[in-house]
Order: structure tokens, then sequence, then C-alpha cells
């Protein structure tokens, strides 16, 4: 347990302060607290000692040196069991408890167009008051929200006066979030990189410098700037892209790979990945994993307004001279090039307002295929791999059509996500299956095709949808409590069964 004997306060939002403060001097808690907090606690009658007494001078330079000093940050630092005999040659007294918001940045962001007023708006003493307290969370408790106040007062009331070291440690990781959130909150602030706008028009949305920190060096050549809606289709297309061990050529709209192709002839891979939705392919932003010659764009027909390809983007590692010139007829085409070699994290994180979680970034392994119903012999292994490269970066549920061609190039002919049952999405699938024959996308046989689904088939309905197609291979993790009869559905319609034991949900 921590005992709590000294307190440094020094907070923005003073909300709930004359609560904790209260409850701190109900155990002889000296508070040690800043200018501001100071008079906050002088008008509620709490006693305290000035800042100033604790580290040996009056704030300085206009207020931008408070609390940094070794007095202060040596009490929050310390090692109490290695360190103690030098804290008191320092006299450096202990501080077991920092509580500590920080300066309100993204307020006064919205609402300052001066930038010198703005920089002044950057916390710096509170940032490393919750950093070192938190570092030491062993002996040192960080209280960096408000709203743990109440749940802190009733463990310090249950405990006389003691916080347990779990409870330090919860409150340590809350801290260093705080701090994180704060910095990229003013990383965007000061690079002043306006979006055009966010998922919608009315919402306003920011980027740090793109030749600064893009990801995988994105590299921004021509046309008008980007949004955020492009640029997190251009992150879909690069990771779907990367995996492909052939070259390839991936279309994206809203997030998915709507269309795909991947094989050795370069000159023909943009038309097979556009065939896989060509209505969806409307506005959809291009991602090309190899250097793009004039050949491989044109396809794209830009030199002929009446039959131009309407695309929002297109990327690639490089781009030949006439390359260039040909996508610069189309001034406001976005052209971005990136780093081929650039590694992705390992770890993909996601932040739920203040949660954030994280997990490791779903890889497709040489996966253990187990043939259960028909005949292993044929078995194309190579298209099951490109296949589930495919799926995985399909929002769930999700289940893609693919297909080898003569020339033994892979391509996406059809595929059904984001469905709430894997029934719509493979019924998704099967529509757009049909408007691609009919169309003229697609030419070859449906029973060459192989679906690939992103999790187990529930329900033997779904091998009856796709049966109809004339579809006989599907390819899922299995698992489902229901697998015998998807197994029996299967060997009443002649279908080729293959399970691969793992499950690739993108959510």
């Amino acid at each position: 347990m921590i005992k709590i004997n000294r307190a440094l306060l020094s907070v923005t939002d003073k909300k709930g302060l004359s609560f904790l403060a209260k409850a701190l001097r109900r155990f002889d808690v000296e508070l040690v607290a800043s200018d501001g907090t100071g008079k906050f606690l002088q008008s509620e009658g709490i006693p305290f000692l000035p800042l100033a007494e604790v580290t040996g001078y009056n704030q300085a330079f206009d207020g931008r040196c408070k609390s940094l000093s070794v007095q202060v940050m040596g009490s929050l630092l310390f090692d109490r069991e290695k360190h103690g005999a030098e804290a008191e040659k320092l006299g450096v007294v202990p501080i077991d408890l920092v509580v500590c918001n920080l300066y309100d940045f993204y307020s006064v962001w919205r609402d300052e167009t001066d930038a010198d007023k703005l920089i002044e708006q950057i916390d710096i003493g509170g940032v490393a008051l919750l950093r070192a307290s938190a570092k030491n969370h062993r002996y040192v408790v960080s209280l960096s929200d408000v709203e743990d106040y109440d749940n802190f007062v009733q463990e310090l009331e249950e405990n006389q006066g003691n916080i347990s070291v779990q409870t330090s440690k919860r409150l340590a990781i809350k801290s260093f979030v705080k701090c994180s959130e704060y910095d990229r909150m003013i990383a965007l602030g000061l690079s002043d990189d306006a979006l055009r706008y966010g998922e919608n028009p009315h919402q306003n949305a920011w980027c740090y410098p793109v030749e600064d920190f893009a990801f995988a060096g994105l590299r921004q050549l021509q046309g008008k700037q980007l949004s955020y809606n492009n640029f997190l289709d251009i992150k879909a297309g690069l990771e779907c892209a990367r995996e492909q061990d052939l070259p390839a050529c991936v279309i994206i709209k809203h997030g998915n790979p709507c269309g795909i192709s991947a094989g050795t002839s370069n000159e023909n891979l943009l038309s097979l990945a556009w065939s896989g939705d060509s209505v969806s392919a409307f506005g959809s932003v291009i991602v090309f994993s190899y250097e793009v010659a004039q050949q491989d764009l044109a396809f794209l027909c830009l030199e002929d307004k009446s039959r131009t390809k309407f695309v929002e983007a297109v990327i690639a590692p490089s781009f030949s001279s006439d390359a260039r010139e040909y996508l610069a007829r189309k001034k406001k085409l976005a052209v971005c090039t990136y780093d081929k070699e650039a590694k992705f994290s390992d770890v993909a994180f996601k932040q739920l307002d203040t949660l954030m979680i994280a997990q490791e970034v779903d890889a497709v392994e040489a996966e253990d295929l187990q043939v259960i119903v028909g005949d292993e012999n044929g078995l194309d292994r190579g298209l099951i791999s490109f296949g589930t490269k495919v799926v995985k970066n399909l929002l769930s549920n999700a289940v893609t059509v693919v297909y080898r061609d003569e020339k033994n190039c892979f391509r996406q002919v059809s595929m059904g996500c984001g469905q709430p049952n894997r029934l719509d999405a493979i019924e998704l699938a099967v529509r757009k299956l049909k408007r691609a024959i009919e169309l003229g996308d697609f030419t070859g046989k449906t029973s060459d095709c192989y679906l690939i689904s992103d999790a187990f088939l529930p329900f033997a309905d779904n091998v009856d949808a796709i049966a109809e197609t004339g579809i006989t291979t599907i390819v899922q993790p299995g698992g489902s409590i229901r697998d015998k009869q998807v197994i029996q559905a299967c060997e009443k319609r002649g279908v080729r069964l293959v399970l691969t034991g793992v499950r690739h949900f993108r959510h």
C-alpha cells in the first residue's frame, strides 16, 4: 500500500477539487499547490503549502517554469528503497500523490487563430508531473482525471489514508494515455494542416504534416488535397497490396478492396481489378504494389473525357516519367508514392474515446488446409492464399469469390462484406457475381471460382446459396457447432469443402 502523506495539486479543471482536497486533509495530508490551484484552495479555506516554497523560486518566464526543479521532480522520481539517503542529502521531501490535469489546448485551438497565444497553452510542467509520478507508480499515485476522484477518496477512506499499488498502476496507465492524447492534439494544432473535411462535409479533420509523418513514406506528387477518407482508403489499399507475393493492383472503396488482381502481367492488372466491381470502382482509390508505367494506366482512358474512369487517387511505389505525364492530364487527380520497404506496425491500435485498445496485426501464415469434402487433387493452394489475404482485408462478415485466369493472374470476381450475418454477405457476393457476368466483367467459369469466407459457415443454407451459382469450392475456417450440417450440404451439392482452421475477422 502507498501511504499518502504529501500531495501536489496543480489543476486546470477545478471541478471536484474542493471535495478531494478536504478528503486528503481529513487524513492529515500536506497539500502543495501551484499558484492557480492555491488561490482556489485559499478561497475554499483549505490550508496548503505554495509550490514556490518547495522549488525555492517563484514562477519564472511568465509562468513557463513553475514545477520543474530537482526538489519537485526528485520528490516524485526517487526510488524510496534505493535513493533515500541521496534524497535526504538534497533536501528532497517525498510527494506521494500528484493531482494534475492539463491546459485545455483543444478548446483554445478551436477558438484561437493567434499562433503565439496557442503555443502558451502547451502544458509542459503538468505533463512532466504526470509522467514522473506515473513512472514511479510503486511509490507515487498519479491522479489525472476528475472522474476518478470519487473512487480514489472511497479507497483512501477504506484504507485509512492508503492507496493500493494496483490502483496506482491503473491510474499511472491512464496518465500515460492522457499525455499521449495531449501530445497528439498539440501536434495536430501546430501542424495547421487541415484536411478538406472528415468522413462527412460537416466534420472538421486534420492530420500531421504529410511530408514529415506520413505512414509508409507517403508523398503526394500532384492533385487536390487528400481527404480524411482518402487516407483511410490508401492505408487499406497498402495493407492489402503489400501482402500479395505477386505484383498487385487493389481498388479500394470505403475501406474495402472492391477489386484486386495479382500476377506477372502488369499491363492487364488494373482492368482485372476494376472488373471485380466496376460499379463500386467509381470514385475509388487505386493502389499498385509495383512501379507504374503509362501502359499500366491505359485502362483509365484519361485522354478521352467520354471514357475516362473517375478515381480519387492513384498510389504506387514509383511512376515512370511517361506515367507521370499521363496522370498530369487530370490536374485534380491525387497521385502519391510510398516506400514499398517501409515497415508497418506489428500492433494495431484503436481509440474508443478515452479507451485505447490494441492487438497484434492479423497475419496470414501457411495455414493447414484440410479437404473435408471432395478431391484434394487439383486444389489451387495459390488461389486460396490469394483469396485469404483478400478476405482478411474486407470488413466482416465477409466472403470473396476469387479466380485464376489462363494467364495465371489472380483476381477477385465479387465480394460481400460488412454484413451482420454471413448469409447476407454470401447473397451480396452472389448478386455481384451475377452482375459481373451480365456486364461481361467476368467471362470465366463459375465452377473454377473459389469462395473464401473469413469465418465459419454457420448454416447449411449458406452452402445452398453458394452452390446455386455453380461455384464448386468453398474455403472456410470451420468450427461451427453445425459443421456436420454444412459438410452434409456440401456432400449433397457436390461442393468441395476446405477448412483452414483460422478465422480472419476485421471490424
